[in-house]
Order: structure tokens, then sequence, then C-alpha cells
């Protein structure tokens, strides 16, 4: 049977990482000189892999952090179980 409370649950915290993703992508835009988009579409392929690196690493960030209640309430250990 689903439980529509964490059907719920799980689409806020979708939305809400790829929010965070895009904001901390905005972020690292501004800080860094020169327009990602725009060296991208000129075929730089050292910036496409700087922006696809950054999203992977924002992406496992905010997977650990979202992640980490979660884990901890419900006592799992995915690497190490518990006897």
């Amino acid at each position: 049977m689903i439980y529509i409370p964490d059907v719920l649950l799980t689409i806020f915290y979708a939305c809400f990482g790829i929010i965070l993703m895009l904001t901390a992508n905005t972020v690292i835009d501004f800080f860094v000189p020169g327009k990602f988009s725009e060296e991208i579409k000129r075929g730089n392929c050292a910036v496409a892999w700087l922006s696809a690196g950054s999203f992977i690493g924002i992406g496992e960030i905010l997977r650990a952090v979202i992640m980490s209640p979660a884990v901890a309430s419900r006592g799992a250990f995915f690497l190490f179980p518990q006897p």
C-alpha cells in the first residue's frame, strides 16, 4: 500500500534539492569570472566538466543532508548493519 505522506515528503525533498542545486550553481557562477552557459555554448569542455562536477558534488552533499535525519530516526545503517 502506498503511504501518501511519504510520497509527498519525497516530492517535497526532490523539489527542495533541485532548487538548492540550482541556487548553489548560480552562486558559483556569480563568483567565477565568465558565464558558464556562454562558455558551454562555445564548446568549452572544461567548463562543462566543472559544471557537471559541481552539480554532482552539490547533489551528494544535499543527499547526505536530507537523508541523515531519516536514517538516524529509523536506526538503519546501510554500510554497517546492526546485529
